[in-house]
């Protein structure tokens, strides 16, 4: 009966945690285009771009901190020990969404592009030189 309600309660908890990291990027796409856009959008991405993304990292918060140990429980509980867990799954959900993020953008959205684009121009070939 215990080991039931412990799996009930891990269950819940990774819903919480999937729900609170789509209604996160959910927000963060409204308050960054539509709500206060400052400094202002030059170009506004559409809204499905972003769902697929928050969905993505929403079911990827799910598996990343399972497999760091947020959802363990414990007879004890240690402050540090939770903290630790906690601190160890979120850099690596945020580390691995980065990298997602980094093959999975456009080139017109990506910061990379114009960098690599205009580090790599050649200044001998220049004319206006």
């Amino acid at each position: 009966m215990l080991k039931r309600h412990t799996q009930v309660f891990a269950s819940v908890l990774r819903l919480m945690d999937i729900f609170l990291a789509f209604g996160a990027w959910e927000l963060a796409y409204n308050l960054r285009f539509h709500w206060i856009n400052f400094p202002p959008a030059s170009m506004i991405p559409s809204h499905e771009e972003y769902l697929k993304a928050s969905l993505f990292v929403a079911v990827l918060t799910g598996f990343v901190f399972a497999f760091s140990g947020v959802y363990r429980l414990h007879k004890v509980i240690l402050p540090r020990r939770e903290l630790f867990y906690l601190l160890r799954g979120t850099l690596s959900l945020l580390l691995l969404t980065l990298v997602a993020a980094f093959f999975y953008r456009e080139f017109s959205f990506s910061v990379l592009y114009p960098a690599v684009k205009n580090g790599m121009h050649d200044k001998s070939d220049d004319p206006s030189l």
